[in-house]
């Protein structure tokens, strides 16, 4: 069985193991509101577009997030991996409709529970996530099966998958929440709080607790370096370190873009 054949014969049940968490995931702690289903359906119609602040943005980005998944196993669910054709535009519009029948099905019955809210930014965010979803199965769908396929022959092929599965993900979770800044006032804002410093950062807390903080960093990414070491065994030190370098440069450069991120020099200089 090749590696496209692998992905679609799992693909389905992944798809609705991963449907049952984002709906279980949208309605907890279950915590029922008073409203009949014609007070529901009243309120539905008049949903509206909430003016969202920092820190309310990670939430609405966290939405998206949660339906790029989705509706890319439900491509991968009912498409094959060849090139797109007719059939497959068909599929990926029916993916999209599926995903955005969830999302509205969802927020729909967050209705009847509590404090979950119910706002078109969320159904907004939602259809972007499916779109976004969509997008990674049409452009990067070959990519993934390369990563796959890696990981099952091992060797150097599967050190190069690893490598490229985990920067993606340390660096995903180098900028959770998302919480980006949007406006002018949010990055003077953001100048003023003391989450920045040339070496240390104002908000890094008493020496343990920036200690721990500064260790963390430097340990999130050792195994990246064990990695390059493996796939490169001539790799140099001096080139190792730089490229930890530089990755932490960006990485921090793009926390001043963050509420909630602190940008330390220290902490690029660790990385490498």
């Amino acid at each position: 069985m090749n590696t496209t054949d692998l992905i679609r014969r799992h693909a389905r049940p992944a798809f609705l193991a991963y449907l049952a968490l984002v709906v279980y995931g949208s309605l907890v702690p279950f915590e029922l509101r008073e409203h009949t289903l014609n007070q529901a359906i009243e309120q539905f119609r008049h949903i509206a577009y909430l003016k969202l602040g920092v820190a309310s943005r990670a939430d609405w980005v966290a939405n998206i997030v949660l339906y790029v998944p989705l509706s890319f196993l439900g491509s991968a669910s009912i498409l094959s991996a060849r090139r797109p054709g007719a059939a497959q535009g068909l599929g990926l519009a029916l993916v999209l409709a599926l995903c955005a029948a969830v999302a509205v099905g969802v927020e729909f019955t967050q209705i009847f529970f509590a404090p979950r809210t119910v706002s078109l930014n969320d159904l907004i965010a939602e259809s972007l996530g499916a779109l976004v979803g969509v997008l990674l199965w049409v452009f990067g769908r070959r990519r993934v099966a390369w990563l796959l396929e890696g990981f099952l022959r091992g060797g150097r092929q599967s050190v190069a998958a690893m490598i490229a599965a985990y920067g993606v993900l340390y660096i995903a979770l180098s900028l959770f929440p998302f919480d980006f800044l949007i406006s002018a006032e949010e990055l003077a804002w953001k100048f003023e709080s003391g989450h920045q410093g040339w070496l240390i950062a104002g908000n890094c807390g008493d020496g343990l607790r920036c200690g721990a903080r500064l260790a963390g960093d430097a340990l999130a990414i050792a195994p990246l370096g064990l990695l390059l070491a493996l796939f490169t065994p001539g790799i140099r030190l001096r080139q190792v370190f730089l490229a930890g370098l530089t990755l932490g440069i960006g990485l921090e450069a793009l926390q001043l873009l963050l509420a909630s991120g602190t940008t330390q020099g220290l902490s690029a200089i660790l990385r490498g």
